[in-house]
This record gives C-alpha cells, structure tokens and sequence, in this order.
C-alpha cells in the first residue's frame, strides 16, 4: 500500500509544474468556489495521504483556472465521496490486516496445542481409559479450535483481497479525475493565451481580484526559475511548444503504462503468495490428519484385540462353567436313577414276596381242598360201584374245570396266533421290554425326561407300572423350539428284523396322569420312518379316552392300528412323545404312568 502511494504522489507531482500552490503544500488564497474545496482537502491531511489532498488540489485547480464554478454543489460532492471512500477503504484495509496477524498468531498458537494433545495422546496408550479419554477430548477441540481459526483466516483474506481491489479501483477513478482536471486545465491556459486582455484589463482584473469579485484568479508569485521559464517559453516557438506537449503525454501514457503493470504485479504476486500458503496449509493438514488417523486406526486395532481376547477369556469361562453344570445336572440325573432304580428293585422284591406268600396261600387252600376231596371220597368209597363210579366221573371233570383257567390266563390261543401280545407289562424294572428289546427315554435340551418303576394297584391287583417324568420346553435347543423329549420300547429284534402285526388292530395300554391335566401322543414308526429316525403320530391321548383330559385314575387306551400311515408288517418301535403342540405354551411338564402295553386284534 505504501508503494502505491509514492508511486501515485511522485506521479502527480511529476504532472504538474511546481509553481501550482496546491500541489506543494501551502494554501494559496483562491476567490474561486474551487478554495473551497482545496480548504476541505487541507482540513483532511491528517485522514488521507498526500496524493489524495494533491488529487482535490488538481480539480481545485481545474475550476480555478476555467474561470467558471460548478453548477451546484454536485462536483464537490463527488470528490469528496471519493475521498471519503478512499479513506474509508484504507481504515477497512489497515484493520483487515492487523486481524489477519492476529489470526495467523492465534492459528499458529492452535497448530502447536493441537501437535502437543496429538502427542500426548499417541503417549497415552497405556494410560487409564479416563486419561485416554481426556486427551482425545482435548485434541478434538484442539483440532476444531485449528478448523475454526483457518477459517477465519481464509475469510479474513478473500476479504482483505476485496478490499484492496476496491481501493485500487477508487485510486484510478481518482487518477482519471486527476487527468481529466489536467486536460481541462491545459485547455484553458491555451485558450486564455490565444485571448489574452489588454493591459487595461489586466489592470481591472487585478482590481476585481482585490475585491473579492469573480473574474480572473490571482496568479502565484513567481520564482526566479519560474520567470526563467517562462521567458524561454516566451521566446521559443510554437512548433517547439507542441513538440515538448507530445513528448509530455508520451511520458505520462508510459508513466500510467508502468503503473498499472507494477499495480498487476503486485496483485499478482499476492494472489501467487496466498494460493500458496493454502496449498501449504492443506497439505500440512492433511499430513497430520493422516497421522492422526493411522494412529487412532492403530489404537482401535489394539482395542478390538484387546476386547476380543476378553471376549474369547469369558466365552471359554461360560463354557467351563456350562460344562460344569451339565457335568452336574448328568450327575444328578444318574444318583436319582440309580435311586429311583434301587427304589424299585426293592419294590419288586416286596413285590416279590408279596407274590410268594399269595402262592403259599393258593398253595394252602389246594392241599385244603385236596383234603377236603380225600375225605369226601373216602366217606363216598363204601357205597356202592355205581355210586362210586359216579363220584369219580364226577370229580374229573371238577379238576379239569380248576385247571383250564389259567392254561388260558397264560396263552388265549385263537386263530392265526396270540389274540394280545405284550410288549411291556414293567414288572422286571430294567431297560428292556418283554421282546426282549431297548425301552428307555429320549431327551433333548433343554427338554428333559426320567423314568422309573413303582407298584401300584391296578384293576384291583398290585402289579409294576412305568413312572415317566417329563419337562418339555418350548425355546433355546435345535431350531429354538426347546428340544424333545419322550419314551420308546423298540419292537424290531436284535439282528435288524422288523415285527409283523399284520393281524392285529390296536395298540391297547394302561395310563393315568398325576395331575390329570397332563397330554402326549403315540408315535409309531416302521422300516422307512425308522431309517428317518422320527415317526408318525397320533391325536392326542384324550382322543382314545373318550374324555376331555388324561385324568388320575387307571384308564384302558386302544389307539388303532389304521390311525398311522406305517406299514405294519414291518414295525420298528413305538413311543410316547411330549410335542409342544400337546401344551397351549408350547411348554409342559407333569408325570404318567403306564402299565401292560401291547398290540391287540
């Protein structure tokens, strides 16, 4: 900006000669209205800079020597909103740049905090997670007090730029008022010397001046220099005279030509200057932005290892204690087993005696009854052979009568085989049925199922039953469906051969329920099903109750054989099955009993 104005003040003062008062400092008293304004610019010397007060001084000078004022006050008026724009144009530029150092200090200042709490932070990775997560918080403000900061910078700047444009602008606007103040001036003066007054109205002029009256402006006194010149200018003749003016305004259209180069230049420079200290800034930020992020990617790699060993440490954890808890639950299922299989071998060793002392008693009364006949017969034997005859023959057929019953209780022969054969009747407490094969339960978790052996009395006699407990559930295991559970008796044979029960129709069993509210279905599989290891079921047991629950009394069940799409000359195994849809929650548990399980025609 200082550049600029010499340039501008050595320019005007190289334009005009030096006898003119208002270029050279010191007021001179005008009678024109142009004082006026050279008054106005002299009372402004301390707001504007000298080429500003000579530039008033020039169209000052304009008026004056024209000899005429303007109309109104409109001219005066343009100048001195130009001085003003210019002064205020220059404020508005010295304040940008003071705000633009201070800005450059505070962003400086930002740079180095926010380079410190990245420091700090790549540091601080051993530190507490409190600590860590302070200095992240202080280098995320650090780094929004940076972002901020540039900013403002870059605002500052761009605004600072057009200001000086708008400056450069009102000092050519000057300029061409400067020159066209000079070509009117120098028009004038030549008009004047072709018309110049006699001595006489010289004289008056004078006169006029001393009063005060409008007319011709009083002329400077003159140096000896001056005086000089102006003889020789005098004396010299006019082809010199236009020969010196065009050399004039070559020198002053090369003068204005440099100017405004060396103006460009200067702009161009500044614009060359700032492009480039942008491009330094971003690149410096995007250095420390990739730093900072290849550090923070770092410490999150370090952190997700970190949790996922966690991880991995509490997930073996679970499982330890998973496996212990099932080692547990296993062990607890085998003591009550065991218990529970103690418990029954007990029962049927009483049940056992219980039998042995039946048979005595049966035993007993034969030999009663036996004796009883002995002596009826020897009381009988004195009578006659007719008599004697006849007792015999009825005595026979008596003995036959005791004895076919329980031939019949222990076959009931009929045509094409057994009319009920027995699968299961649970008197011998093991893990086999009458057929000699695998009867046990099935489980899956979280389902769960027990069984065991207890006598009780059934259609008026003591006899074995099968307890069977069971705790379906209905989420967690395979699928989310809370697992299976149930009990099967296995009706094919060791070697792989399936049963034929072509002739029979139902599956007959006796069952109740302890609550009464309990619910399955039976499940019957043959050759196919049982190579898909599932069966098909049946409706639920009420269904073959003709009820409308299981109840807790001793039931007779016949579920026909027709009822499943199996083959049944080639069964593989029946069961018991706990299905979640045998329970309005999808969950249940309770205990039955079952007694005498077998196939009937």
């Amino acid at each position: 900006m200082t550049s600029n104005n010499s340039e501008m003040h050595e320019t005007v003062n190289d334009r005009f000669p030096a006898n003119v008062p208002a270029l050279h400092g010191e007021t001179a008293m005008m009678s024109q209205p142009g004082t006026t304004w050279y008054r106005n610019a002299c009372s402004s010397r301390k707001r504007l800079t000298n080429q500003m007060v000579a530039a008033v001084a020039v169209c000052c000078l304009t008026f004056s020597v024209v000899g005429f004022a303007p109309d109104a006050a409109a001219e005066e008026q343009v100048v001195l909103n130009t001085m003003a724009g210019i002064e205020t144009e220059e404020s508005h530029v010295q304040q940008l740049k003071a705000d633009i150092a201070n800005l450059r200090t505070d962003y400086a200042a930002a740079l180095e905090t926010r380079k410190q709490a990245f420091l700090a932070t790549i540091q601080a990775k051993s530190a507490s997670p409190s600590e860590v997560k302070r200095l992240s918080g202080a280098l995320e403000a650090a780094t929004e007090a940076v972002e901020s900061i540039d900013k403002g910078l870059q605002q500052k700047e761009k605004e600072l730029l057009g200001s000086q444009k708008k400056l450069a602008g009102l000092k050519r606007l000057m300029v061409r008022q400067m020159e066209k103040a000079q070509k009117e001036a120098e028009r004038n003066l030549r008009k004047q010397a072709r018309t110049a007054p006699s001595q006489g109205t010289k004289a008056k002029v004078d006169a006029d001046a001393k009063t005060g009256k409008r007319g011709w402006l009083p002329l400077p006194k003159k140096s000896d220099t001056d005086a000089v010149a102006e003889d020789a200018a005098k004396a010299t003749p006019s082809a010199k005279k236009a020969s010196a003016e065009r050399e004039m305004k070559k020198l002053e259209k090369a003068r204005k030509r440099e100017q405004d180069r060396a103006m460009k230049a200067m702009e161009k420079e500044q614009a060359r200057a700032m492009k480039a200290k942008e491009k330094e800034q971003a690149r410096a930020m995007k250095a420390m932005e990739k730093e900072q992020a290849r550090a923070l990617k770092a410490k999150e790699q370090a952190k997700q290892a970190k949790q996922a060993k966690a991880k991995a440490k509490e997930q073996a954890k679970l499982e330890k204690a998973k496996q212990r808890e099932l080692e547990k639950a296993e062990k607890a299922r085998r003591k009550a087993a065991l218990k529970a299989e103690r418990a029954a071998r007990k029962k049927v060793k009483a049940q056992q005696r219980q039998q042995a002392k039946l048979e005595k008693a049966v035993a007993r009364s034969r030999k009663s009854a036996e004796a009883d006949a002995a002596a009826a017969w020897k009381a009988t034997s004195d009578a006659a052979a007719a008599t004697t005859a006849a007792a015999k023959s009825i005595v026979k057929p008596a003995a036959a009568q005791t004895s076919a019953p329980v031939a019949a209780a222990a076959v009931m022969p009929s045509a094409g085989g057994p009319r009920i054969l027995v699968i299961d009747d649970f008197n011998k407490s093991s893990l086999s049925n009458r057929l000699g094969n695998r009867a046990n339960i099935y489980e899956k978790e979280p389902s769960a199922a027990m069984i065991g052996f207890v006598n009780e009395n059934v259609d008026g006699s003591m006899t074995g039953v099968l307890k069977l407990n069971f705790d379906k559930q209905n989420e967690g295991g395979p699928y989310g469906r809370g697992g299976w559970c149930g009990y099967y008796s296995v009706l094919k044979d060791a070697s792989g051969g399936y049963l034929d029960a072509s002739a029979y129709n139902y599956i007959t069993f006796k069952v109740r329920g302890e609550t009464g509210t309990e619910n399955f279905v039976i499940g019957l599989s043959d050759e196919r099903w049982d190579k898909l290891g599932d069966s098909v079921k049946s409706k639920q047991i009420s269904t073959y109750l003709n009820t409308d629950s299981l109840g807790t009394e001793w039931r007779t069940a016949r579920v026909p054989l027709d009822a499943f799409s199996v083959g049944k000359n080639t069964l593989a195994s029946i069961s018991f099955c706990f299905e979640s849809y045998c329970f309005p929650s999808g969950a249940g548990s309770g205990v039955i009993y079952l007694d005498n399980l077998a196939l009937e025609k």
